[in-house]
């Protein structure tokens, strides 16, 4: 927490803005206001990786960097400052796509009750595998809902041009 965090914060908020935008470039619009918060994002992480390049930590970034692969070749700055990017950016749709989750089972009962009994009936011992997982068909769907009806980025993703139901 702090001022570099709002710092990040702010450029993270004007970056997401420009994803709709009229994709002008000039002084003052959303469009330009987001590539040159784009710039700052990436300037950031190019100096962290930099940074860790010349002395590594125990952190993931250090990781990355140090990292060779199989064939002996270790990641770009540029390859990982996307990723970092990409990263955050993902962070964002995931986290949205919870909330809405949440806002769907907390307004419907029925669904809440439903996803109660399949955890139990698949996992009544409480630990979750990746296969126990993907037998939850009822999760999928609920998962599947939140998708439609999130609206992660206004106007672009997340609604249907007509409310329906499919296999319940």
């Amino acid at each position: 927490p702090g001022p570099e965090a709002d710092s990040i914060r702010q450029d993270y908020l004007e970056l997401t803005a420009g994803f709709l935008a009229i994709p002008v470039n000039a002084p003052g619009t959303t469009y330009g206001k987001a590539l040159k918060a784009k710039d700052r994002v990436l300037a950031r992480y190019q100096q962290l990786i930099r940074s860790r390049r010349e002395k590594p930590g125990q952190d993931g970034v250090s990781i990355a960097v140090t990292e060779t692969m199989p064939d002996g070749s270790r990641i770009s700055d540029e390859e990982l400052m996307l990723e970092l990017n990409h990263m955050v950016l993902a962070g964002y749709i995931v986290y949205a796509l919870l909330a809405e989750l949440l806002v769907q089972l907390a307004q419907n009962s029925e669904w809440l009750e439903r996803a109660r009994k399949e955890v139990q009936q698949i996992v009544p011992e409480g630990r979750l595998s990746l296969d126990l997982l993907a037998r939850m068909k009822g999760q999928q769907c609920l998962i599947m809902e939140a998708k439609r009806t999130a609206r992660i980025v206004p106007f672009a993703f997340g609604s249907a041009r007509k409310t329906f139901e499919f296999k319940g």
